[in-house]
């Protein structure tokens, strides 16, 4: 096994996939001298941690279990005049966890509800946060076999 092979073999060991996929192209591009080694391997990198960035955050997104998946980006305001877009863009901080708050949306069908309340777990799951979408009969029946116990 040649070095370059032994290479591919260790970044694939790593679970450097994405890493390994792209190598070939920097490779030339070093040989040819048209970038050093030290940039070809730091766009390796930066593209290797976004790419992990970018699958931890889908896995997140469905370990949480969204019936669809929507964002506070996509919420139109204008529809619900009601709802302060300031008071959401302060709920998508996440602060209110740091205080130990519960957000309850509270409102007629087709106010949007679920929409906020998926969007605020997609930006949970954007922070890092453990995060479980479940609706208010869900989660009455667990709390009620959890009681009963």
């Amino acid at each position: 096994m040649n070095q370059y092979q032994k290479l591919i073999t260790n970044l694939t060991k790593l679970n450097l996939n994405n890493m390994a996929a792209s190598i070939v192209d920097y490779r030339q591009v070093v040989n040819d001298q048209q970038v050093s080694f030290s940039e070809a391997l730091l766009e390796l990198t930066d593209k290797e941690i976004a790419y992990q960035q970018k699958e931890s955050l889908k896995r997140r997104i469905k370990r949480a279990r969204f019936p669809v998946v929507k964002t506070l980006s996509e919420f139109n305001y204008e529809f619900q005049p009601s709802i302060k877009q300031q008071q959401i863009e302060e709920f998508a901080t996440m602060s209110f966890l740091d205080n130990q708050e519960n957000i309850i949306f509270i409102g007629s069908p087709g106010v949007g509800k679920t929409h906020l309340s998926i969007g605020l777990g997609v930006e949970a799951c954007r922070q890092g946060v453990r995060t479980l979408f479940i609706n208010c009969h869900e989660l009455i029946l667990r709390l009620t076999a959890a009681q009963e116990k």
